[in-house]
């Protein structure tokens, strides 16, 4: 799981922020402050390792709503000279089982990479990765660095060490040449990898001193070619020695030094390799789960017909599909639209579908007749046609429409009748019951909605979030009726008052952050909750301060 963001030099941010995340990430602060910065962070990063394009300007997940117009402008302050620093941990349970067995001993495990403007490359605007750097639970592992600042493409073959000299390809444009030129050979995983390949091969048991040995030949070891093509590298590109022919045994006037300097690069050589290529494809899956709603979201058209030609995420749009397609979601969502405990609205969502294209047509026969229009047999078979050529071509043999009863008068309307708050939560309820295993990045869920609306919202998280579904979410958000719910079933959780129809939350499930303006940057605060749900240090610049006042006392004191 996805576990901290770190940001440097990107958008508000100048040095480098820790963000946490956890199943509910709540981020607060003022208008333009920096928000929303780190959800097009994960954008940035969810384009960038999918295309290996780090000049990003629109993202495919983020659709229309997100132009981050290209490295320049997200920038900090629009200084190319300087590089946008970019990392992301994970927990090491998340990792396949053969490195989740190796990463046993460390609960997370971090990966890093600086990018910026390459200088001398053929263009003098190309962005290419400058340096990448994996930590486990904080304690330094590897580090890279490009080559120089013109290794714009791969180093020409006489530039490289003999041993590096096969290539592999690559399979994308503009690679940054990169060498591997710090590890430490003390970090516990290196002499873990190490110890149990010397030992299985030959039989030589590592000692102190031979580690000291390797450090101080660090260059022998591990100086190994790759190429970074996005934010990470994939493999390293030389070809794979044979274990099995590194192991010579140590005759008497042979060198042990020797031998050791020359198995261990192989050792590492095959686990750097296979390391990269996991935690490529780990991070990649855990991007690939990121979904993003917008703080705009999309407000149909009275008559919604289906199949919709176009739907994306980004803009709420894709809600109304699911909600025609899927009657346990939609299920779901009406019990939360109709509850009394919950968001107690009087409105019920109505699927009503045409069931061929001629029952359409009489539906459009009879529109014409209304209109005062000619609605004979030559009309009907026109529209018969048009509406069966309309079909076809959507792949789908039933139209219809998404409706809405009130159940008060048992009228149906649209939700065109009905104002715009319901149409604006739609694609939240979906969101948070039509998927499982995601990372939900949501701007302003709380638009357009009532105080106990937004209030009700909490609970609609807090069980998609801790109940069997397991989304994340990073919710940039004004509401403090939201917060005030979470840190209700917080109270509720510890005094043991919780109602049967909740889930129980804790200090660990839920991260709190403000992004404050201070001075030219902004900075990412952490404002800590105890298992009472109370805040353990003030709110910056008094924000909600008055109301946490009235609704906590002991905040007051």
């Amino acid at each position: 799981m996805l576990t901290e963001l770190q940001l440097g030099n990107f958008k508000a941010f100048a040095e480098t922020q820790r963000i946490p995340i956890r199943p509910l990430t709540l981020i607060f602060g003022p208008n333009s402050g920096g928000k929303s910065s780190i959800l097009h962070s994960l954008l940035l990063g969810c384009h960038a390792i999918k295309s290996g394009e780090l000049d990003v300007h629109q993202t495919e997940v983020g659709g229309d709503a997100v132009d981050l117009g290209g490295f320049r402008q997200f920038v900090h302050r629009g200084d190319s000279n300087r590089c946008v620093e970019w990392g992301i941990t994970l927990e090491t349970a998340g990792l396949s089982k053969k490195f989740a067995e190796a990463f046993s001993a460390f609960e997370q495990v971090s990966v890093k990479t600086s990018f910026g403007e390459l200088v001398d490359s053929e263009s003098k605007h190309d962005v290419g990765a400058q340096k990448f750097v994996i930590e486990t639970d904080d304690k330094h592992f590897l580090e890279m660095e490009s080559a120089h600042t013109s290794s714009f493409y791969k180093l020409h073959e006489l530039q490289t060490p003999m041993s590096a000299r096969d290539f592999t390809a690559p399979a994308k444009s503009h690679p940054v040449t990169f060498w591997i030129h710090g590890v430490n050979f003390h970090h516990p995983l290196v002499q873990r990898v190490l110890k149990g390949t010397f030992a299985e091969f030959s039989g030589t048991n590592l000692s102190t001193k031979d580690f000291n040995l390797l450090e101080k030949n660090w260059e022998d070891v591990c100086h190994l070619p790759t190429f970074i093509e996005g934010l990470i590298p994939e493999a390293i590109n030389a070809r794979l020695p044979d274990l099995s022919v590194l192991f010579h045994p140590v005759s008497a006037g042979g060198s042990r030094k020797k031998m050791i300097v020359s198995a261990a690069r192989g050792i590492m050589h095959h686990f750097l390799g296979n390391l990269f290529e996991e935690m490529h494809k780990a991070i990649s899956d855990q991007l690939g789960r990121v979904m993003y709603l917008g703080p705009l979201r999309s407000y149909p058209s009275r008559r919604l017909l289906f199949p919709l030609v176009q739907t994306n995420f980004s803009d709420g749009s894709f809600a109304w599909q699911v909600i025609r397609e899927e009657p346990a979601v939609r299920a779901k969502i009406n019990q939360w639209l109709g509850d009394a405990n919950r968001l107690n609205t009087t409105f019920e969502l109505l699927v009503r579908d045409w069931l061929d294209s001629d029952q359409a047509a009489e539906v459009a026969v009879k529109a014409l007749r209304g209109a005062g229009k000619p609605a004979g047999p030559k009309s009907r078979e026109l529209v018969t046609k048009a509406l069966g050529r309309l079909a076809a071509k959507m792949g789908e043999g039933v139209m219809g429409e998404v409706l809405l009863k009130d159940k008060r008068t048992n009228t149906i309307v649209s939700h065109r009748d009905i104002g715009v708050g319901i149409s604006q939560v739609l694609p939240i309820l979906v969101a948070a019951h039509a998927t499982k295993n995601h990372i939900h990045a949501i701007e302003q869920p709380e638009l357009h909605l009532h105080p106990a609306l937004q209030a009700e919202l909490g609970d609609v998280f807090i069980e998609s979030a801790l109940g069997e579904r397991k989304n994340i979410f990073l919710l940039e958000t004004h509401s403090e009726h939201l917060l005030l719910r979470i840190m209700r079933r917080m109270r509720e959780t510890a005094s043991g008052k919780l109602p049967k129809s909740c889930l129980p939350v804790t200090p660990a499930n839920v991260a709190l952050l403000y992004v404050q303006p201070d001075g030219a940057r902004s900075i990412v605060r952490e404002i800590p909750l105890n298992e009472r749900g109370e805040l353990l240090k003030r709110w910056p610049g008094g924000f909600f301060e008055e109301s946490l006042r009235e609704v906590l006392p002991s905040y007051a004191q």
